[in-house]
């Protein structure tokens, strides 16, 4: 309902950008809820940064329904410097054609460091998250342990609830 309200009260709002990670660990929102809100309240371009998220979570921004993805590449061992754009084909077209120089376009070692990189960190991120599970596992059993559970705020975090 804020979302509506916002948008109401500011008819100049022409696009959204949608923040995918936690800020706080008590954030929290279902990121298609929010876009799914955005796009019925008006339809406008919705962007999610999907820095920290991008093969963490089942679903990217535009899975879930966004007009655009970003992320950088360097996040999932790319080089540093090269942002990573997917989306509906008349957006993307549309940056291509603003940024058709070779200095814009990322090609040569950079390249393949960034397709290396979308190779390997899925294997790399899926070893982690079950190591990180077993982890939330082996804590809930602990003495003074109330709770234990990943929240993903930016890398993965383990939050620990004690019962004192």
């Amino acid at each position: 309902a804020d979302i509506c309200r916002v948008m109401e009260a500011h008819p100049e709002i022409r696009g959204a950008l949608v923040q995918y990670t936690r800020q706080v660990p008590a954030d929290r929102y279902d990121m298609e809820e929010v876009i799914r809100t955005i796009k019925d309240c008006r339809d406008i371009p919705v962007i999610t940064d999907d820095n920290y998220a991008v093969m963490k979570v089942r679903k990217n921004g535009t899975q879930c329904g966004a007009d655009l993805a970003c992320f950088s590449t360097f996040k999932l061992q790319g080089p540093e410097g090269i942002g990573c754009i997917v989306g509906k084909k008349d957006f993307i077209d549309k940056l291509v054609a603003e940024h058709y120089s070779g200095g814009c376009q990322t090609q040569g070692w950079e390249a393949l460091e960034v397709l290396r990189g979308l190779v390997n960190a899925p294997v790399a991120l899926a070893v982690q998250a079950e190591v990180n599970e077993q982890l939330v596992r082996d804590v809930r059993q602990l003495a003074g342990v109330k709770d234990a559970f990943l929240a993903n705020a930016q890398s993965k975090v383990l939050i620990v609830e004690l019962e004192e």
